[in-house]
């Protein structure tokens, strides 16, 4: 497993024309971009994840490409936020997986599996024990967002997604404004019932 901060993963799908998950962008403002990339492209270029292209235009290693290679034509991209971190996956027949382990820094693996698979069995896991957590009142339950963009043959992106708390309670994320700290709103349901609701909505049947 490799680990890459955001500029550098904006700096390797830059080079190598890839689609990288808006999730791992680190907001960087216009004028600070390109600072931000000459930081990016010495710190790529020290770890030897490049190496000196044509006219010495750097490339990234056929190590890196064959990590990023899902990143060439997503077609989904899942962004899941948890009490303990975030999980970013995007890919089609085959995934790639991104984990901040820091803020801004991510771990990167290939998972050579098709990604809804993959999404529908992390979404399974952070299900697992989904009962509060002791001493902690409503507003300090553990809690769980993710976020699916589907591109269409258009490539068109359709968004949607869900909020799920400790209880367990559920609502999509259309019930709420974007960025809302109220934990109101929830549907209550069973594991089954949420793990069911997770399921359609990675299959995109729940997609506005």
């Amino acid at each position: 497993m490799s680990a890459y901060s955001a500029d550098e993963l904006r700096a390797l799908a830059t080079l190598s024309g890839l689609v990288l998950p808006p999730a791992l962008d680190p907001g960087w403002a216009t004028d600070d971009v390109p600072v931000a990339d000459v930081v990016a492209l010495r710190g790529l270029l020290a770890h030897g994840a490049l190496t000196a292209g044509a006219e010495g235009t750097p490339t990234p290693t056929a190590a890196v490409r064959a990590l990023l290679a899902p990143l060439t034509d997503p077609t989904t991209v899942l962004d899941l936020v948890g009490p303990a971190h975030r999980t970013v996956l995007a890919g089609d027949a085959d995934t790639v997986r991104f984990v901040e382990r820091e803020p801004d820094v991510w771990a990167v693996n290939r998972l050579g599996e098709p990604i809804d698979a993959v999404a529908r069995q992390l979404l399974h896991d952070a299900t697992d024990d989904p009962t509060p957590v002791a001493g902690t009142g409503e507003r300090a339950a553990p809690r769980w967002r993710v976020r699916l963009a589907h591109r269409d043959a258009a490539w068109r992106w359709t968004l949607s997604g869900a909020e799920w708390a400790a209880g367990p309670r559920w609502r999509p994320l259309d019930a709420f404004a974007d960025g809302a700290d109220e934990p109101g709103g929830y549907v209550p349901v069973s594991v089954a019932e949420l793990r069911a609701e997770l399921a359609a909505l990675v299959g995109g049947r729940l997609v506005a």
